[in-house]
């Protein structure tokens, strides 16, 4: 059982004493408890210390304290874990005086960044997912382009809308009434349309946790942010994984993007639907394309439709001649970020989220203690991901972080190294100490002082921005001097999949008796792609860049 207290006068955190274990990284506690045989006094009196002049500043820079008191082997195990705001002084303050403080206390400071807050992220409504009878038309309402992606699951009881494009089309903005609406992931060619949506209709959208962290922390819309916590109902869960709901729903994870969720309808008729919105099969990152065929072929149905993300499907990609995988550039940052600052710059946020995460991974030795920094949209959504890690819930997690992760909880969103990327931050790091920064273009513009650590710097370019010539897409580092400039972009660092794979994948689903429908590309790509691999094409369909219809039955 859990207490929340508060110290004395103090308005700026609470703390609480625990009986839970505490699961994190215990090592230098136990090398301090070999040592140290201090007792243990109140929680009160340890606070009382921290606000001791020495300490004052570490006082009011915290933001929650958790007291855990268990034995591990003959040990007496008295940890204070410490979330503390993002400043490099302080934090390395208190680990540098974590003995000294366990002498006198008899409690070792175990130092934690800032809180992610997961209870703190917007809690939408949850709904029960409606029946949409027997299914009977596919309508693409967008597939791709100017229109974004967006379609229209006709069933005899009702219909439902996947993903609202860029919101250009009134089909999917109108006064229409939806059983249900989902949204597969937060890009905008998927989700702009979403405010105009939350305006016209209030029936349920079920999105990820993530999801809603995404559209929230990039949104300059209050009123929208307002609308999508009253509307919205997320799948908790009870709605995730593979059995599928007694309305014939069922909601399952996706590797493309953090917080990219699936969806498949089935009906009493044999009929299934299953849309993945944009789908990775796997790079250099991940490998999705057995957990995806099990998805596929899971339900008993004799009428199985597979919605596919083609992107690159027909389309040569200019990639450029490096051939580096994300795990030996990731460990090379890693390796290198001891010695000099290391710039990784790309456009898109998974690429950022996943390459952080592996990174923090690596870094984890006390040999590699350097800070990792975080474009702030992006920070602000790690709490998202964090969460059904320490709820312990393997169908809410991402499939890229639980891979990563197995059965261990590094806390990657709340580590005492990682730092939200502003221009305070920057100021409290000295100059000349190493990090490891996650950004996006426009943060050179964005944040100040950014571009004063480029100078010497090891810079790191991937997707589009590799292949532009020169920094002339990056004109704030035109008159830096980094020490080295290296540019990745293959399909290993793509998070759509490569025509080989999407091959492969419509191969195995077709031999199975099932139907692929092609979106997200002209139609000429689809017809050159079916063309290229013999595809039946009573098999493998694909909608054009207008709109049209596909009987189900």
């Amino acid at each position: 059982m859990n207490h929340r207290l508060k110290h004395r006068n103090a308005e700026h955190f609470r703390y609480e004493i625990t009986t839970s274990r505490f699961t994190g990284s215990r090592s230098y506690a136990k090398r301090a408890f070999d040592v140290i045989h201090t007792p243990p006094v109140a929680p009160e009196r340890f606070l009382d210390h921290l606000q001791s002049k020495k300490y004052r500043n570490a006082y009011l820079a915290l933001e929650w304290v958790r007291f855990y008191s268990f034995k591990e082997g003959i040990r007496d195990l008295n940890l204070a874990v410490l979330n503390l705001a993002p400043d490099p002084t302080i934090r390395w303050m208190i680990f540098e005086n974590r003995e000294a403080i366990t002498r006198a206390t008899g409690w070792y400071p175990v130092v934690h960044g800032s809180r992610a807050h997961p209870s703190r992220l917007v809690k939408p409504s949850v709904a029960w997912v409606p029946s949409l009878g027997r299914l009977e038309r596919l309508d693409a309402i967008a597939n791709s382009g100017e229109t974004g992606a967006s379609f229209l699951l006709h069933g005899a009881e009702g219909d439902a809308l996947f993903d609202f494009g860029f919101g250009t089309d009134s089909s999917a903005n109108s006064s229409h009434h939806f059983a249900f609406r989902f949204l597969s992931h937060a890009h905008g060619d998927h989700s702009i349309g979403i405010w105009n949506a939350l305006r016209n209709d209030n029936s349920p959208i079920f999105l990820s946790r993530t999801s809603v962290a995404f559209l929230t922390n990039f949104s300059d819309n209050a009123a929208s942010t307002e609308a999508l916590s009253r509307l919205t109902a997320i799948p908790d869960k009870s709605l995730l994984g593979l059995t599928p709901l007694s309305s014939g729903t069922r909601f399952f994870r996706v590797f493309h993007s953090p917080g990219s969720l699936g969806i498949q309808v089935n009906d009493t008729y044999g009929t299934s639907v299953t849309y993945f919105g944009d789908l990775c099969l796997r790079n250099g990152f991940h490998d999705f394309s057995q957990e995806a065929l099990d998805i596929v072929t899971a339900p008993q149905a004799t009428n199985r439709w597979v919605m596919l993300d083609a992107t690159f499907a027909g389309r040569k990609r200019d990639s450029i001649e490096a051939t580096d995988s994300p795990e030996n550039i990731l460990k090379d940052i890693a390796t290198t970020a001891s010695k000099r600052t290391v710039f990784f710059v790309n456009k898109l946020p998974e690429p950022l989220i996943y390459s952080y995460l592996q990174a923090f991974l690596l870094t984890r030795s006390p040999e590699l203690h350097v800070p990792i920094l975080l474009t702030q949209d992006l920070y602000k959504t790690l709490g998202a991901l964090w969460l059904p890690v320490i709820r312990r819930s393997p169908a809410e997690i991402d499939p890229f972080i639980q891979a990563q992760l197995g059965s261990h909880t590094a806390n990657f969103a709340e580590s005492n190294r990682f730092y939200p990327l502003s221009a305070s931050v920057l100021k409290q790091l000295p100059p000349n100490m190493a990090s490891i920064i996650f950004c996006k273009p426009e943060d050179f513009d964005l944040v100040e002082g950014l571009t004063d650590r480029v100078k010497s710097a090891n810079l790191v370019l991937t997707g589009a921005l590799a292949r532009e010539s020169g920094l002339d897409s990056l004109p704030m580092l035109a008159k830096t001097a980094p020490r080295t400039i290296l540019r990745v972009d293959t399909p290993d660092w793509s998070f759509h999949s490569d025509e080989d794979a999407l091959a492969e994948f419509v191969r195995d689903i077709t031999s199975r008796g099932g139907r692929v429908v092609l979106f997200h590309n002209h139609s000429s790509s689809l017809d050159r792609f079916i063309k290229k691999y013999n595809f039946d094409t009573s098999s493998v369909l694909r909608f054009s860049s207008s709109k049209t219809s596909i009987q189900l039955a």
